[in-house]
């Protein structure tokens, strides 16, 4: 979630200074060093000043802002490679100098964990690096870049309000627009005669094999109130609800999913699903006959608030 004090950034443009609001979805701190860029700097010119710690204001064509970021990820993805390779060859090293065969498996299972860790490390300087790119947006989340979009809507559902000028991260820009799509068009689910509509910062049911498991799991024989803990988008609770169970009772912590399950079981129409903002277990509630919950499944830190979908500290 965004932060609830206002913070707001400072830099020199044209020798003149000049200040936004800073708006950050993972709660980064703002910016220290900025320099500007535009369609004459080149992606490697970006990707060592980025590298370096240093943000990059845009003010180019706003679509080969976007061709920069996908420059910057693809060198981002050769560092990674090269690097990943130099660990795999250690790793492998390591396991062929064991002296027998149940050694040699001791070692490959000491290198998960590290090659969990280090993959995790990679992905937040890759998320550092590439959020170093930034736009500004006059109040109203309008832009005077060539080619730009409309992106009032957008970033309105996303963020809020906004009566004053902004920086944000271009990635920051393209997850809401992207949210935005989805929001518009929804999600199909295999199995199911229907779409889910996901809101900005509520994880995606992009991939679907639990969907099955649920609909073919059998259901206990007295069956009249379940639980869907960690709702989401309502997904599972939408699947109970359609199963036929009486009562289906909805959790979720965080604000967002709150509004956008409500915003899916109102466009299904659904009576027998109720939801509250509760953390786990619902409160003034019958006992349940059945619980169902597709919780945080690795164990490592959250970096933005999608990240709390997978990852549980």
């Amino acid at each position: 979630m965004l932060a609830t004090e206002k913070q707001y950034v400072h830099w020199q443009q044209n020798q003149n200074s000049r200040s936004a609001r800073w708006l950050s979805e993972s709660n980064q701190l703002p910016p220290a060093r900025i320099v500007l860029v535009d369609d004459k700097t080149t992606a490697d010119q970006a990707y060592r000043l980025a590298c370096e710690g240093t943000s990059l204001l845009w003010n180019g064509d706003f679509h080969n802002a976007r061709q920069l970021l996908q420059a910057l990820t693809r060198r981002i993805e050769r560092t990674n490679k090269r690097s990943e390779q130099r660990k795999t060859s250690k790793a492998a090293t390591a396991a062929d100098n064991a002296d027998d065969t149940t050694n040699q498996s001791l070692a490959t299972a000491k290198q998960i964990p590290n090659l969990f860790h280090q993959q995790r490390q990679a992905q937040a300087q890759r998320s550092r690096i590439l959020s170093r790119l930034l736009l500004e947006l006059a109040p109203g989340y309008s832009s005077q870049l060539r080619r730009a979009p409309d992106m009032t809507a957008a970033c309105t559902a996303a963020f809020g309000e906004l009566d004053e000028p902004c920086l944000l991260s271009f990635r920051d820009l393209q997850g809401a627009l992207g949210a935005a799509q989805w929001r518009a068009k929804g999600v199909p689910i295999k199995g199911l005669d229907l779409s889910i509509f996901p809101h900005y910062g509520v994880f995606a049911p992009t991939r679907h094999e639990y969907v099955q498991l649920l609909l073919d799991a059998p259901l206990p024989a007295s069956c009249d109130v379940a639980f869907d803990i960690g709702s989401g988008t309502g997904l599972l609770a939408i699947i109970l609800a359609q199963r036929g169970l009486k009562q289906v009772i909805a959790t979720d912590l965080n604000p967002r999913a709150m509004a956008c399950a409500s915003d899916n079981f109102t466009r299904l129409g659904l009576s027998n699903v109720q939801l509250q903002q509760a953390d786990l277990f619902p409160t003034a509630a019958p006992l349940a006959n059945l619980i169902v919950c597709n919780p945080p499944w690795l164990p490592a830190k959250p970096s933005s608030p999608l990240e709390y979908a997978v990852y549980d500290a």
